[in-house]
């Protein structure tokens, strides 16, 4: 092991981030992995140094073939070759605390079989001691983790500690297979239960590319970038806002349909009244309205200093610039480098974030800095939260014309539609009855009414059809290599122009 000494004095001032990166790489696995948790730290660090530290290489040893197959038979109790009819010797993915592999269940099923290091488990238990010794890096220096150091090393020997735990991530991708049946955006790997322990994870295996194949300049010809960092954006927006979990580090991949799937990773969740809340934020955020902003952050925050005042933090956000105080673009707009100035500005002010609101920013900014890979210049986290919107709206449609939604109230919704041209009718008779008209201009009346009668009827079925097959139109849409949220807006335009045609059948019978 190797033997490191506190650096007890303050470094130059003049050290820039791309030091501290080259520093934390230098000194091995487990400093470059705490780098990379910085990365997410927005609001220690400004997002152009987040963007810098996240460079960092995750990357690691493989183990050798003995020690896979001693690994597989000690956790599932069979050796390899007959727990899996096919297993992939060379694993296709090795980062420092885990690798995974390709693999055919006797069944015929393809598999992904992930793999903890069990070794590297012990190494990194006895050295999470050891990054106290990077307390001085950051004394003399302008980065906001100096002053919050036990603080970020605590939250990192927690976040680590569920990382080395394979069965954290089991019960996640369980979770997010049930979130992802009421989607049409993503989805999400079928797991293996009963093949999975806190060492091994088996996993379906779901075509595709992963974002850091579709970033390869030779396949991003044949890639819609901006339509990609949308779709990422709108999925990341929907799981945090509207799902049980969303993912903080994700292993993302396109498959062949269009839909994203997400494999793996690092998930946080909000509670169900923090996600109303943060939706609130998220709207007022994009529509650059400020107090209503501050108003949502408070409700998830706590005081860590007495002389902390909301009205203080108000002003502070007010007065927020993300070029001038740390975005990462030169006009400083986006929804992200807003809100994670935000983030920022909490800790000035005397507040500190709740754990989810700290995994929702993080998970804001993983996601910006996916989507940031494929069209550097767009804001898609803010037209996101604006299809957001419209997906909800119609979402809340098609569940009021749902099967399920339909049977609880086909009683009052058929008595209403069936007695709709009759009662039309008895208008109609006592409007004819008082009229002065001779009887046969009465007659025609009333029969050009009876017809408009019929129609409105007729529009009433179309507008309750539509709403029954919309699900099956939207699969059709993303089979045919086609946006989901396109699909949606094509039927509600649909639906709306049906419903003002009713509007108009109705107002020409009264």
């Amino acid at each position: 092991r190797r033997s490191l000494a506190p650096i007890e004095q303050p470094l130059d001032a003049e050290v820039t981030v791309a030091d501290l990166r080259l520093a934390l790489q230098e000194l091995g696995p487990l400093f470059s992995d705490f780098g990379r948790f910085l990365a997410l730290r927005a609001d220690l660090l400004r997002s152009q140094d987040c963007l810098e530290l996240a460079e960092i290489p995750d990357v690691g040893q493989p183990l050798s073939l003995a020690e896979v197959d001693r690994l597989v038979a000690g956790e599932l109790g069979q050796p390899t070759n007959e727990v899996f009819a096919v297993f992939e010797q060379t694993p296709f993915m090795v980062r420092w605390l885990e690798q995974s592999h390709r693999a055919i269940l006797p069944g015929g099923e393809r598999v992904v079989v992930k793999l903890a290091h069990p070794g590297r488990r012990q190494a990194v238990e006895s050295e999470l001691e050891a990054l106290t010794v990077l307390r001085g890096l950051f004394l003399g220096t302008d980065f906001a983790v100096s002053d919050h150091f036990d603080d970020v090393r605590a939250d990192y020997c927690q976040a680590v500690s569920a990382r080395l735990d394979l069965r954290t991530e089991a019960a996640a991708l369980k979770m997010l297979g049930r979130d992802a049946r009421r989607s049409d955006l993503w989805a999400a790997p079928q797991l293996f239960g009963d093949l999975s322990t806190s060492n091994v994870l088996t996993r379906q295996w779901l075509p595709g590319s992963t974002l850091d194949e579709l970033a390869d300049r030779s396949m991003m010809h044949a890639v819609d970038a901006s339509d990609l960092a949308r779709r990422l954006s709108l999925t990341w927006l929907q799981m945090a806002l509207l799902g049980q979990l969303f993912p903080i580090e994700a292993e993302v991949i396109e498959m062949p349909n269009g839909r994203l799937a997400v494999t793996g990773g690092v998930f946080g969740a909000l509670p169900e009244a923090s996600r109303a809340n943060l939706w609130t934020y998220v709207r007022a955020t994009v529509e650059h309205v400020p107090d209503r902003a501050a108003a949502s952050l408070l409700r998830e925050v706590v005081k860590v200093r007495d002389d902390a005042i909301e009205g203080e933090l108000r002003t502070r956000i007010r007065q927020a610039v993300p070029f001038r105080d740390g975005g990462w673009s030169a006009a400083g707009e986006s929804l992200a480098e807003y809100s994670l100035l935000h983030w920022r500005l909490l800790r000035g002010a005397g507040f500190r974030a709740r754990l989810h609101l700290d995994q929702f920013y993080m998970g804001m900014f993983g996601v910006a800095r996916s989507a940031r890979r494929f069209a550097p210049q767009d804001d898609h986290l803010a037209a996101a939260s604006r299809d957001l919107d419209w997906l909800a709206g119609w979402n809340q449609l098609r569940q009021m014309a749902s099967p399920r939604a339909m049977g609880q109230n086909a009683e009052s919704y058929l008595s209403s539609l069936v007695e709709l041209p009759q009662k039309l009718d008895r208008l109609l008779d006592l409007s004819t009855a008082g009229s002065q008209r001779p009887a046969a201009s009465g007659r025609r009346k009333r029969s050009e009414h009876k017809n408009a009668s019929v129609a409105v009827f007729s529009l009433c079925l179309m507008m309750v059809a539509l709403g029954l097959v919309s699900g099956s139109w939207t699969t059709l849409w993303t089979e045919l290599g086609l946006s989901a949220v396109w699909a949606d807006r094509i039927l509600a335009v649909i639906f709306l122009a049906l419903g003002l045609t009713l509007l108009r059948v109705v107002r020409r019978v009264r």
